[in-house]
């Protein structure tokens, strides 16, 4: 794991097209348009235990996924990027963003390691996710999974407080069946 507030996570993605769910198709619609947490139904589907590897964590100015929803601010926010992998194969390639008042009302984000975040979030009462968006373009400058991979953006509302996240899903997800859950 690596904790820095030197190591950017990769904004190349600026021009990234994010479309309604009604875009999306295919055999990642399942996971895609899932509403629930996406580590437990891996899990499930898989019918093992999926490792979280934290690539980085730290504060930063705002990534670039998130500039048509964050109002431009000068303080630093919290991010953290992790994979899900299975048999040495990564699934998922997962970002988040907690602006400043967001992590200074929720400094349990910070320690978050390899828990998964959507467990965490579970667990806390007054908490939803307000939108998501795909993009099946999202993936230049993503070197974490294989190309070709879909994108979920989320804003989650966090005890009235945003949480920015992206995860960009593996092809080899098109063909796992998720489990009903």
């Amino acid at each position: 794991m690596t904790i820095s507030s030197e190591t950017p996570i990769d904004d190349s993605r600026d021009q990234v097209l994010w479309q309604p769910h009604a875009a999306v198709d295919g055999h990642y619609a399942d996971w895609l348009l899932r509403r629930g947490l996406l580590t437990p139904d891996l899990q499930a589907s898989l019918g093992e235990a999926v490792a979280i590897d934290v690539l980085s964590e730290g504060y930063r100015s705002a990534p670039s996924w998130t500039a048509d929803l964050v109002p431009s601010e000068p303080a630093l926010g919290w991010c953290r990027e992790i994979t899900m992998s299975f048999g040495g194969r990564v699934y998922v390639h997962a970002e988040c963003y907690a602006p400043a008042a967001t992590i200074r009302a929720h400094r349990w984000l910070e320690s978050l390691g390899a828990k998964p975040l959507g467990g965490a979030l579970a667990e806390l009462p007054d908490t939803r996710r307000t939108s998501m968006a795909f993009s099946n373009d999202a993936q230049a400058g993503n070197t974490r999974v294989e190309s070709s991979a879909w994108a979920r953006r989320s804003v989650f509302e966090v005890q009235g407080h945003p949480l920015f996240l992206i995860e960009y899903l593996s092809p080899a997800l098109a063909g796992i069946s998720r489990e009903a859950g």
